[in-house]
């Protein structure tokens, strides 16, 4: 054989090994195996969804940047009495049941909230809210 062929299939032989070191487990014995579970972050009590309720005025959600241009949309959420804002969900609703809300009033809901941190979408991004509160029971 050449040397160059010879000198082909070290390198292989190189690059399979590092590889293989990059993805077998390192400080363990051979043969042993680990009933340990991998260790998940658990996120902080207060960024997991939460049951609530919540008391305000039912409002369109002001945008964070007031500046430059604005769209007409109306984002409809509400602001609690302590000044959160908070979106609101009304899809579990009966139907017709969240257009009784007139905005400015004030209303009294309970659901469950996701914190705006566990949002995957940017759409609520442009508001300074704390949430959206999945409403599943209208209280006042």
């Amino acid at each position: 054989m050449k040397t160059s062929h010879l000198l082909g299939i070290l390198v292989v032989c190189i690059l399979i090994a590092a590889g293989l070191y990059a993805i077998l487990p390192k400080n363990r014995p051979a043969g042993t195996v680990s009933n340990t579970p991998p260790q998940t972050a658990v996120p902080p009590q207060d960024i997991v969804p939460q049951q609530a309720t919540l008391e305000g005025v039912y409002l369109c959600l002001p945008h964070k940047n007031a500046e430059g241009p604005q769209t007409m949309e109306c984002a409809l959420g509400m602001k609690t009495d302590d000044g959160s804002y908070y979106a609101l969900d009304m899809n579990a609703l009966a139907p017709g049941q969240a257009d009784a809300f007139q905005v400015n009033s004030r209303i009294k809901v309970e659901g469950l909230i996701t914190p705006i941190e566990m949002l995957s979408s940017d759409h609520y991004q442009n508001y300074p809210i704390k949430g959206i509160m999945s409403v599943s029971r209208v209280l006042q």
